[in-house]
């Protein structure tokens, strides 16, 4: 009947409920004080166990200021200010940051922009507007392809991110907008492949010659350019049919779909709109991408801990009660005492969290 007892305590599976709720507190808490907040343990895991990260660039891989570097009439009726002026007014009202950029662009020239007549945002096109009666487009090459304006006139983008004009029906110019990289990107992109992630790639709905532009600056694996929302949900299920695990890294409304359908979203929560907010499953709340370094090394050291505590706080010293409480070497008191053991182990293994080093924390 003793050993009984004895083997009915050292076989209670106590720490087992301890092992991983205690870990995943920890490091929830751990990353709420670096500003990131995780919306559960399961995404710690599965951040841990990613092995492809995808980006958006704009926004996430870039600082999300772009400028007006070049304007390109090709009607000789427009000079340069006045195609800048006609395009702004057209982009006054929009919120894409590409359109916020022509605004300035004109407001920087002393360019009086008037309000447009109507006003017509096409998701992941452009913007449509009535200006001094003129129906403008403001967009890229879809836009006005869909609207039957000819794209006529050859145009070097080298880097640049071109926004095309249409004016009743016909292409006026081009705005070409450079963007510069987010502080950090490429470091925070080195630093992911060095905790293991095998393929980093970034999607953008950006033209190729300006998405590799970028991309050869970063470091990326992978490039898929010329997307609408849709190609960016496309771009991760291919890569999880590889047998991949994706985290996707965004900040806008065009992200939410792909932030939704990845493992693990995670939405750059400074400057991010608050659909990506709600889809992604991590937010950080500051557009630092150390961040996001820091929250795969909590993660991983997390899934570590947990690990830890399974082996030694439950298997090792399970096993060694139990062959003790076998052997006779042991009663229920003994054993009683002793079973504190794991508890106390596992308990101090998970708050270390609290305490111990992690990289970018």
């Amino acid at each position: 009947v003793s050993k009984v007892v004895t083997l009915l305590i050292f076989t209670s599976p106590a720490e087992l409920g301890l092992a991983t709720p205690l870990v995943m507190i920890a490091a929830i808490a751990r990353a709420a004080r670096s500003g990131i907040l995780i919306k559960g343990g399961l995404y710690l895991e599965l951040l841990a166990k990613a092995d492809a990260v995808v980006f958006d660039k704009t926004g996430t891989l870039t600082a999300n200021k772009p400028e007006v570097v070049q304007v390109q009439s090709f009607d000789p009726t427009l000079n340069e200010d006045d195609l800048l002026r006609l395009a702004a007014a057209a982009d006054r009202r929009s919120a894409h940051p590409l359109a916020k950029a022509v605004f300035e662009g004109a407001t920087r020239r002393s360019i009086q922009v008037p309000e447009p007549q109507t006003f017509e945002q096409l998701q992941a096109r452009g913007v449509k507007a009535t200006v001094d009666g003129k129906i403008v487009l403001v967009g890229n090459p879809a836009l006005l392809l869909e609207a039957g304006v000819t794209i006529d006139q050859p145009v070097a983008e080298s880097g640049r991110t071109p926004v095309h004009v249409a004016v009743d029906g016909k292409l006026v110019g081009v705005i070409f907008i450079a963007d510069t990289l987010r502080q950090g990107a490429r470091a925070a992109i080195a630093s992911l492949k060095e905790s293991g992630v095998k393929r980093v790639v970034m999607l953008t709905g950006d033209n190729a010659a300006t998405a590799n532009a970028i991309a050869g600056e970063l470091g990326v694996d992978d490039v898929k350019a010329d997307l609408m929302p849709e190609g960016k949900v496309a771009a991760i299920s291919e890569l999880q049919k590889q047998g991949l695990k994706v985290a996707m890294v965004g900040d806008g409304v065009n992200d939410a779909p792909a932030l939704a359908s990845a493992d693990v979203g995670i939405a750059m929560g400074g400057g991010g709109a608050q659909a990506a907010l709600e889809a992604a499953d991590i937010a950080l709340m500051t557009d630092d991408l150390s961040k996001i370094v820091a929250a795969r090394s909590i993660a991983r050291r997390s899934y570590r801990t947990i690990q830890e505590n399974l082996w030694v706080g439950v298997g090792v010293v399970h096993v060694l009660g139990i062959t003790a409480a076998l052997l006779g070497w042991i009663g229920p008191i003994q054993a009683a005492f002793i079973h504190l053991g794991p508890d106390v182990l596992v308990f101090l293994n998970s708050v270390k969290l609290l305490r111990v080093k992690i990289a970018g924390t």
